[in-house]
Parts: C-alpha cells; structure tokens; sequence
C-alpha cells in the first residue's frame, strides 16, 4: 500500500517524529508555571500596546508569553525533529549522542544537523569542522557536512572558512542547506518541499487520533493569574506588574 504522506519515510515513521515533537511541546510549556514565567521578568509595558494596538486579549497576552519562554526548547526540539526524519530514510542512522546527528549506514556520510543558518556560533564552527574531519579520517571515502535545514541559500559546496587566523578546508566536508540535504538522502529532488507539504495533513491526522487539538496547559496559567487578578479586583496585567514589579517605586500601589 502506498505512503500516505511521503514517499521517503514510512507514514508510522512520520506520525511517530510528530508525537515525539508534540510531547516535546507539551513539556517545554509544562514547565513555564508561574514561577517559571516570572522568573526573567515580564515587559508589561508591551504588554499594554499589545493589547490595545495589536487588540490581543488577556488570555492571548499569557499564551503568546508562554510560547516566546518555550521558543528555545521548542527550537531544539524541531531541529530533532528533523534528525529523526532523516534517520528514518533507508540507508541512514540518527546518531544518538554518538558525536553525529545522522550518518549513513555504511559510514560513508557524517552530518551536522542545524536547524537554523543562524543557531552556530563562529567560535563553534572549528569544533564542527575537526568533529566532521575526524569522522572521516576514521573511515577512508567518507564525507562530512555541515547541514542547516533552513539557509540563508540553497546550496551543497565545500566547507571552507577562516577563525582565529586559521583557514578550514577540506574537500571531503560540505555545507549544505536543507532541501540539498533532504535530496541528497532521499535522491527526490523536492524532498522537504513534500515534508512541508504533507506535515498539516499529517499533523491533523495526528491530534484527531489522540482526539486532542491543543494544549489546555497555556490556559491553565493564565486561569491562574487571571483568578489572582479577579481576587484583587486589578485588571490582569496590573496584576502581572504587581507581582513582577513590586519594587519599583510607584509599582507597589497597584
């Protein structure tokens, strides 16, 4: 019977990298709880101007926050995501804490997974470089890349830079932007264009399955602070200021 979604990867493959990154969801706004929320300080002036110049309500004030808290490890978890798709293409690993993201069965690819072209640090791009080389010094014919699924171009070119006054090169390590690495490993030119394509259908057939379409957690916090707003008879982001700001002058009275 023919896949469903992509022709790539088995559709229990991709239904089984989406759970994994919707548990990863759940997780990383379970963890924003009050404290948590508080904990790097609220800009409540924005909030105001969100409100009343974006026409956001309170609750979506709260939800939008707890997303921006929960973007990095979200971030990270999409950037898995990834890793786990292609480690589901036939002839391909994820590497599991093994100094590679994914590699090819027969070791004759090593790769580097990004999942943004700006998430390396130039003073990383050195470490990278000598894990790749070391990889394939260790298996004679064997490639290195550098991958960043969303690039600033497309492209699949030698590796070449210079930090500290060294130049890196070799023309066995590669960087190389999403779409060339999706049709590298899958040999379909338009590879993650299909991903990107199926994901809403097979994100939809997802949450109709666990019969759940979004997460109550967000709403949950912002029950909590909105009780806490009703009980003081403030409106909800004075009572947010109030318990951020407490010590600033002026604040106290609210």
């Amino acid at each position: 019977m023919p896949n469903k979604y992509v022709q790539f990867i088995t559709d229990d493959h991709l239904l089984t990298c989406i759970d994994n990154l919707y548990s990863s969801y759940q997780k990383a706004r379970n963890n924003i709880n009050r404290g948590e929320f508080y904990k790097n300080k609220i800009d409540t002036v924005k909030m105001i101007f969100d409100k009343y110049f974006g026409g956001q309500a309170d609750k979506d004030l709260i939800e939008g926050e707890v997303i921006r808290k929960a973007n990095k490890t979200i971030s990270n978890a999409i950037g898995t995501f990834h890793e786990e798709i292609l480690g589901g293409i036939n002839g391909y690993i994820k590497g599991n804490n093994s100094g590679y993201d994914i590699k090819a069965s027969n070791n004759s690819i090593f790769i580097e997974l990004k999942n943004k072209w700006n998430t390396l640090k130039g003073e990383d791009k050195p470490s990278i470089f000598r894990k790749l080389e070391s990889f394939i010094q260790a298996n004679p014919g064997a490639k290195g890349y550098y991958a960043r699924i969303w690039a600033k171009k497309s492209e699949d070119k030698i590796w070449e830079f210079t930090a500290k006054q060294q130049s890196y090169k070799n023309d066995n390590i590669h960087i190389i932007s999403g779409d060339k690495l999706y049709a590298m490993l899958t040999k379909r030119p338009k590879a993650l264009f299909e991903l990107y394509q199926a994901l809403p259908k097979a994100i939809n057939d997802y949450l109709t399955k666990i019969g759940i379409q979004t997460s109550k957690v967000q709403s949950d916090l912002y029950s909590e602070i909105n009780h806490s707003a009703e009980e003081t008879k403030r409106e909800l982001i004075d009572q947010i200021s109030k318990e951020n700001y407490d010590y600033y002058d002026g604040f106290d009275s609210l």
